[in-house]
């Protein structure tokens, strides 16, 4: 028996598809003391079942702490903090052999202090992280409806029968013995045989390789591969066609498809990972300047000043590297993605992968299908007319009739016939249901029903004019069979235009009598007549809209109904400048052209599944982040391509497990407060990179001219990375701020260029004032001279602590002036919570020169109270010069962050 050709996937497989094999060949009597040793559906042996067997439920994977610290010890920032430690060690272990001199241990210490904060940062959100995916997957697990009662015989079930006997329970509960109802969409939980099926189909390209609809049916046919069993469906397969009713023969890590669960994975969002890697690299690229430059600056003017030893130049620079680089950026990052996740929660919006919470404030195009989220799922029937367009109450019954016999009952068009009718028992009451058939190759949601009354058979169809036009040979003429003729044929085919046109929905109604009801088909059917359904709106449509231009968000539709239908509803809802296109007239548009072409459309009727999917993508090559709802299988393609995919929690489970984003309910406007605090948390995490690089870079300059201008460093590396710390912990404080009302209005980009230019202009004016400040200091209070001499160690650190204090008082302010794009700061207040952590950590910084033994062995001397008069000055000009550089920078470049 060949299972699989791949020998790795054979070993994996092979310990159970024996068991399957069996299984397949046994009859349901068989089925029925093999598995369960009593009757299939029955609920009170579900507890002994569920104890011999187990549920479905697989171990739930548990967070890998080692993962996420090896993850951090390859960072590169972290990997320049590991060296500079190492290089600090060995200088103080090896070559000054431990003696007095303890800064360097003590920057070894403070050095280790951040990469603690890092690791510690990067796995308390690594844990929450972990905890809400869990708690996601919980809320959005999806449901199955199994059998409650008991089926008493196998080979004879009525479908119509057993609806009512149907209980809802999640994936994880499922047991061996228990019969699941299969519809459309349901991705299969576990190894199931099937018992009854109507045209059922279902897909399993993960296991194939290509996109192949297979039919499965009761009876068992030999097959030399596991997956060609007729009545095994393998779990994780899609189903595509029709229902059936199936026993679950294998769960959890039994299950065949346990071995190609790999294959079915999602990869993670390109935009996220694009953006933050440019940032890295542009960071890493700035440190390979810098480093050669401050080497050579600190080597050259400690030569002047009498250092002789040349680890000593090599490891300051280093030190100013690591004072530069944005270490707890990964933290920083993941606070301000969870911080945003928990307030998008708020918004009945779930966030399957918080990287999407980023996404979402970057998206400026959002499209969404039309059935679900622009119109509601089930349409309303309005008419029901014959072949006069005149109301006509016999083709109602004759839809009854289908619908109600229906295995199908979960399409809407169905549902929507039986909405209509309270009571109609005494209608069907007379009929029995022969068999019930879905014609595959249909495109339309609609089938065909064989019923008998009084030993006549009669088979009902409902479908659309294209699927049956040319198979329409008689009429009901109000009682009376008549033969059809062309020019009828024309006239029904432009009454069902005129409805089109009009933005209704025809579907043509008709029977006839059969003898045999192995030959059912479309063939010499009698027109009954149309009915006519009406797409409903839903109500937050409209609010909707208006929500997407406060965002300034393009709003597109990609449809798979006909053009008419979709314009009509466009129109409807409101949707300005309207330009459409179908499937069939893209596919004749070169692909050179397509990007052109699809810029000003925003319908997009007749696509199929694949299209959707090749639209948004060459939105996404556009430099467009794009968002996409939908709800089913033909959704999934489009949703995997979208930057930001979107499902309702009421749709098909396949479309879930690959969507970024689950909302509780479809109402668009759900959005308002999910984008407004994507875009704050992708603001906040932009003003964190540039405002940090920009500070840190300004401290950079004023180093490299003061090392020049002083007999001695401007800053030991002890203060240099005492500094870098503090700041680190008032970074957190950026998830916290909050971002003015104009800002959120326009999507926000990883734009390099911008970063570039932002960082170089903004830090001009915080490394002029620094400068300053050491030349006033210096040389003004005379607390150095230029030659070397004429200076005590005592003055040098006082000079190096007013740089500490100064340098810091002049990153926070400048920190506070350029967070917003408001000139006037009072305008975009920040959060209580942003500024008392930031003035919290000021504070705490600026008391140890003033604390006995600490400033000691950190080589400080407390500044004299004139001192704090010149840095009140610094203070008013950081001020003063920011907000004149704000102004400048934006008038040149039109924009902030």
């Amino acid at each position: 028996m060949k299972v699989e050709n791949n020998s790795r996937l054979q070993s994996k497989i092979s310990k159970h598809s024996e068991h399957i094999f069996n299984i397949s060949k046994l009859s349901n009597e068989a089925l029925l003391e093999e598995l369960l040793l009593t009757k299939v559906g029955e609920a009170k042996s579900r507890k002994k079942r569920i104890a011999k067997f187990g549920i479905n439920m697989t171990a739930r994977r548990k967070f890998n702490w080692f993962k996420v610290i090896l993850e951090q010890c390859i960072q590169p920032f972290n990997l320049v903090m590991f060296c500079l430690i190492i290089l600090d060690m060995v200088t103080y272990f090896v070559i000054k052999k431990g003696e007095n001199e303890t800064s360097d241990i003590i920057s070894a210490a403070v050095s280790g202090v951040i990469l603690l904060l890092t690791f510690t940062i990067s796995l308390i959100e690594g844990y929450n992280s972990f905890k809400v995916d869990r708690q996601t997957n919980d809320i959005v697990a999806n449901h199955f409806s199994i059998l409650k009662k008991p089926i008493e015989d196998l080979n004879d079930i009525h479908f119509e029968n057993l609806q009512s006997q149907l209980e809802i329970i999640t994936y994880g509960k499922i047991t061996i013995g228990d019969v699941i109802l299969l519809k459309p969409g349901d991705i299969v939980p576990a190894d199931m045989r099937i018992i009854w099926e109507n045209n059922f189909a279902v897909d399993d390209n993960y296991i194939r390789g290509k996109m192949v609809r297979v039919k499965k049916e009761a009876s068992y046919f030999p097959a030399e591969y596991i997956y060609d069993l007729r009545n095994i469906v393998i779990s994780h397969s899609t189903v595509t066609d029709g229902v059936a009713l199936a026993v679950v023969v294998a769960i959890g890590k039994h299950k065949i498809s346990n071995a190609f669960s790999r294959q079915i994975e999602k990869e993670s969002t390109v935009f996220y990972h694009r953006g933050l890697k440019k940032i890295t690299f542009f960071v890493m690229l700035s440190t390979l300047i810098i480093f050669p430059i401050s080497l050579v600056s600190v080597y050259f003017s400690a030569m002047e000043k009498g250092v002789e030893v040349f680890i000593e130049s090599v490891m300051y620079s280093i030190t100013i590297v690591v004072a530069l680089i944005p270490e707890s950026l990964p933290a920083v990052v993941a606070f301000n993605l969870q911080h945003g996740n928990k307030h998008i929660l708020n918004e009945k919006v779930i966030i399957k992968n918080v990287e999407a919470v980023q996404d979402l404030g970057a998206v400026d195009i959002f499209v969404t299908n039309k059935t679900g989220s622009i119109t509601k799922d089930r349409p309303l029937l309005v008419n029901w007319v014959d072949i006069y367009n005149e109301k006509n109450e016999t083709v109602l019954n004759r839809a009854y009739l289908n619908a109600h016999f229906q295995s199908s009952i979960y399409y809407h068009f169905e549902q929507a016939i039986l909405d209509l009718f309270d009571n109609k028992e005494e209608l069907v009451s007379d009929f029995k249901v022969i068999r019930t058939k879905r014609i595959l190759e249909s495109q339309q949601k609609n089938g065909s029903v064989v019923i008998e009354r009084d030993g006549i058979m009669y088979q009902i169809v409902v479908t659309s004019f294209e699927q049956i036009g040319e198979s329409l040979e008689y009429y009901n003429d109000r009682g009376t069979i008549v033969e059809m003729n062309p020019g009828l044929i024309a006239s029904i085919q432009k009454m069902g235009h005129d409805y089109v046109v009009a933005g209704y929905r025809p579907l043509v109604v008709a029977s006839k009598i059969i003898t045999d009801e192995n030959l059912v088909n479309n063939d010499d059917m009698m027109f009954e007549g149309l009915l006519v359904f009406q797409d409903q709106l839903r109500d937050d449509i409209y609010d909707a809209l208006r929500m997407f231009e406060k965002y300034n968000i393009d709003f597109k539709i990609l449809s798979g109904d006909s053009l008419d239908i979709v314009k009509h509803a466009a129109t409807q809802i409101g949707l300005k400048n309207i330009n459409t296109i179908t499937g069939e007239q893209l596919s004749e548009v070169p692909v050179s052209e397509l990007n052109i072409l699809i810029k000003n459309i925003n319908v997009f009727a007749k696509l199929s599944s694949i299209q959707k999917s090749l639209i948004i993508h060459d939105y996404i090559k556009l430099n467009k982040v794009v968002a996409y709802v939908g709800d089913g299988v033909n959704d999934v393609l489009a949703i995997k391509k979208a930057d930001v995919g979107i499902t309702p929690n009421s749709s098909t489970p396949l479309a879930k497990k690959f969507a970024d984003i689950i909302v509780v309910d479809k109402n668009l406007t759900n959005f308002d407060g999910a984008i407004k605090w994507g875009r704050i948390t992708f603001l906040n995490t932009l003003k964190y990179i540039k405002l940090s690089i920009a500070t840190n870079l300004g401290l950079f300059f004023a180093l490299l001219i003061s090392n020049i201008c002083l007999p001695f460093f401007p800053l030991s590396s002890t203060q240099l990375l005492l500094q870098n710390l503090f700041i680190d912990f008032a970074n957190i404080a950026f998830m916290m701020d909050s971002v003015s009302k104009e800002s959120v209005k326009k999507s926000i980009k990883w734009k390099t260029k911008s970063i570039i230019h932002f960082v170089l202009i903004n830090s001009l004016v915080p490394a002029i004032l620094s400068f300053v400040n050491l030349m006033i200091v210096a040389y003004g209070f005379g607390w150095a001279t230029g030659d070397g001499i004429g200076y005590s160690d005592m003055m040098a650190h006082k000079v190096q602590t007013t740089m500490y204090i100064e340098t810091f008082i002049t990153r926070i302010t400048s920190i506070f002036i350029l967070r917003t794009d408001q000139i006037l700061l009072w305008k975009d207040r920040p959060r209580w919570k942003f500024t008392v952590v930031m003035l919290s950590v000021l504070f705490m910084l600026i008391m140890i020169p003033y604390i006995p033994e600490c400033n000691t062995m950190l080589e400080m001397v407390p500044p004299d109270p004139i001192w704090w008069s010149v840095m009140l000055g610094i203070f008013a000009a950081t001020i003063l010069f920011e907000s004149l550089v704000k102004v400048g920078y934006k008038k040149i470049f039109k924009m902030w962050f």
